[in-house]
């Protein structure tokens, strides 16, 4: 077999011939047992090869696989010292405190947690803005008398 035979046989294999080129190769594939022979030693160096390259490739994944790991272990240790230092914040401990308050008061928690009726005291105060406005329109009304009262 010479080396244009090997490559057209190389090319025949990848799928790289015109169709016309791979039909004629087919059919000296079904007539001709040394083009067979020939096609089976092509297939064979050319796997061998690929094999090869698959060790590489594989060596190159794990070792890519390991460097990533390595990477992953060190940055998590750092996040998991940013986290906890993040917990320590007492903005944040406010933050979730009034979070829980309002999200308790909302759902009505609070009310469930003594069932009954709360004595309370019903009387209703007048609010002060009220009591300070009677206050003031009595001192001006004895200030100045009553137009229509004589």
């Amino acid at each position: 077999m010479n080396k244009q035979e090997h490559q057209d046989w190389k090319r025949y294999i990848q799928g790289e011939l015109p169709d016309y080129e791979r039909e004629a190769m087919d059919k000296r594939l079904l007539e001709d047992s040394e083009a067979l022979e020939a096609y089976m030693a092509v297939l064979e160096h050319i796997s061998d090869a690929r094999l090869q390259d698959a060790e590489v490739f594989e060596k190159q994944v794990m070792s890519h696989i390991e460097r990533e790991y390595k990477k992953v272990q060190t940055s998590s240790s750092r996040k998991t010292i940013q986290f906890r230092k993040w917990l320590n914040n007492k903005l944040v401990h406010y933050t979730l405190a009034a979070s829980f308050t309002m999200l308790f008061l909302s759902t009505g928690i609070f009310d469930r947690l003594l069932p009954g009726q709360l004595n309370v005291d019903s009387s209703v105060k007048p609010p002060y803005s009220e009591q300070m406005v009677k206050k003031a329109t009595h001192w001006l009304d004895e200030i100045k008398p009553d137009p229509y009262k004589n």
